[in-house]
Protein backbone atom coordinates (compact mmCIF):
# COMPACT_ATOMS: atom_id res chain seq x y z
CA UNK A 1 0.00 0.00 0.00
CA UNK A 2 3.05 1.98 0.52
CA UNK A 3 4.47 2.26 -2.77
CA UNK A 4 1.11 2.77 -4.21
CA UNK A 5 0.76 5.82 -2.39
CA UNK A 6 4.40 6.85 -3.10
CA UNK A 7 3.95 5.81 -6.89
CA UNK A 8 0.95 7.65 -7.14
CA UNK A 9 2.18 10.87 -5.55
CA UNK A 10 5.92 10.60 -7.90
CA UNK A 11 3.18 10.53 -10.89
CA UNK A 12 1.09 13.00 -9.90
CA UNK A 13 4.22 15.30 -9.69
CA UNK A 14 5.79 14.52 -12.92
CA UNK A 15 2.82 15.00 -14.58
CA UNK A 16 2.02 18.48 -12.88
CA UNK A 17 5.94 19.39 -13.95
CA UNK A 18 4.82 18.48 -17.38
CA UNK A 19 1.82 20.68 -17.34
CA UNK A 20 3.04 23.26 -15.81
CA UNK A 21 6.42 23.47 -18.02
CA UNK A 22 4.29 23.01 -21.29
CA UNK A 23 2.20 26.35 -20.19
CA UNK A 24 5.19 28.83 -19.63
CA UNK A 25 6.38 31.15 -22.51
CA UNK A 26 9.90 30.76 -23.22
CA UNK A 27 11.60 33.69 -21.03
CA UNK A 28 14.64 33.83 -23.44
CA UNK A 29 13.39 35.76 -26.35
CA UNK A 30 16.13 37.97 -27.59
CA UNK A 31 14.55 41.36 -27.89
CA UNK A 32 13.85 42.33 -31.54
CA UNK A 33 15.79 45.28 -33.22
CA UNK A 34 14.21 47.72 -35.94
CA UNK A 35 16.89 48.19 -38.51
CA UNK A 36 17.73 51.86 -39.21
CA UNK A 37 18.63 52.58 -42.91
CA UNK A 38 20.70 55.64 -42.90
CA UNK A 39 21.62 57.36 -46.36
CA UNK A 40 24.39 59.02 -47.40
CA UNK A 41 23.93 61.82 -49.53
CA UNK A 42 26.25 61.27 -52.93
CA UNK A 43 27.39 64.95 -53.40
CA UNK A 44 29.62 65.98 -56.48
CA UNK A 45 30.35 69.31 -57.36
CA UNK A 46 31.24 71.13 -60.55
CA UNK A 47 32.16 74.50 -61.69
CA UNK A 48 32.64 75.73 -65.08
CA UNK A 49 33.85 79.14 -66.95
CA UNK A 50 32.96 80.78 -70.10
CA UNK A 51 34.88 82.81 -72.34
CA UNK A 52 33.81 85.57 -70.60
CA UNK A 53 35.94 84.63 -67.40
CA UNK A 54 32.12 83.70 -65.42
CA UNK A 55 31.46 81.11 -63.66
CA UNK A 56 28.89 78.25 -63.34
CA UNK A 57 29.00 76.29 -60.22
CA UNK A 58 27.03 72.99 -59.94
CA UNK A 59 26.55 71.09 -56.85
CA UNK A 60 24.94 67.94 -57.89
CA UNK A 61 23.23 65.59 -55.08
CA UNK A 62 22.82 62.22 -56.85
CA UNK A 63 21.07 60.24 -54.30
CA UNK A 64 18.19 63.18 -54.78
CA UNK A 65 18.67 63.41 -58.85
CA UNK A 66 18.69 67.35 -58.17
CA UNK A 67 21.67 69.99 -59.10
CA UNK A 68 22.23 73.41 -57.13
CA UNK A 69 23.33 75.85 -59.54
CA UNK A 70 25.35 79.65 -58.62
CA UNK A 71 25.42 81.68 -61.38
CA UNK A 72 25.30 85.60 -61.26
CA UNK A 73 24.44 85.33 -57.31
CA UNK A 74 21.34 83.52 -58.23
CA UNK A 75 20.34 79.75 -56.46
CA UNK A 76 18.91 77.74 -58.85
CA UNK A 77 17.92 74.17 -58.33
CA UNK A 78 16.74 71.74 -60.77
CA UNK A 79 15.47 67.64 -60.98
CA UNK A 80 17.28 65.73 -63.21
CA UNK A 81 15.71 64.06 -66.76
CA UNK A 82 16.63 61.28 -68.49
CA UNK A 83 19.07 62.62 -71.00
CA UNK A 84 20.33 59.59 -74.14
CA UNK A 85 23.94 60.95 -72.42
CA UNK A 86 26.15 63.47 -70.60
CA UNK A 87 23.37 65.84 -68.07
CA UNK A 88 20.05 67.08 -68.07
CA UNK A 89 18.49 69.51 -65.15
CA UNK A 90 15.59 71.51 -65.59
CA UNK A 91 12.96 73.30 -63.26
CA UNK A 92 9.83 75.37 -64.45
CA UNK A 93 12.15 78.08 -65.83
CA UNK A 94 15.78 76.92 -65.71
CA UNK A 95 17.51 74.15 -68.25
CA UNK A 96 20.84 72.48 -67.97
CA UNK A 97 22.88 70.33 -70.15
CA UNK A 98 26.05 68.86 -70.60
CA UNK A 99 28.67 66.30 -71.93
CA UNK A 100 31.89 66.41 -70.64
CA UNK A 101 33.26 69.62 -70.28
CA UNK A 102 30.70 71.44 -71.98
CA UNK A 103 28.25 73.38 -70.30
CA UNK A 104 25.31 75.06 -71.29
CA UNK A 105 22.96 76.86 -69.35
CA UNK A 106 19.10 77.94 -70.44
CA UNK A 107 16.69 80.33 -68.90
CA UNK A 108 13.53 80.41 -70.14
CA UNK A 109 14.71 78.69 -73.46
CA UNK A 110 17.67 81.37 -74.21
CA UNK A 111 21.11 80.75 -73.78
CA UNK A 112 22.66 82.60 -70.55
CA UNK A 113 26.09 80.54 -70.60
CA UNK A 114 27.98 78.39 -72.18
CA UNK A 115 31.18 76.97 -70.80
CA UNK A 116 34.32 77.32 -72.69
Amino acid sequence: MMKSVLRFFIITILISLFIISCNDVVKNEKPVKEAVEIVVDDIVTSSVENIEGESLKMLFNNSKNIVTVVYNRDTIQMTGQRPASGIWYKNERYELRGKGDDVTFLKDGKEVFRSK
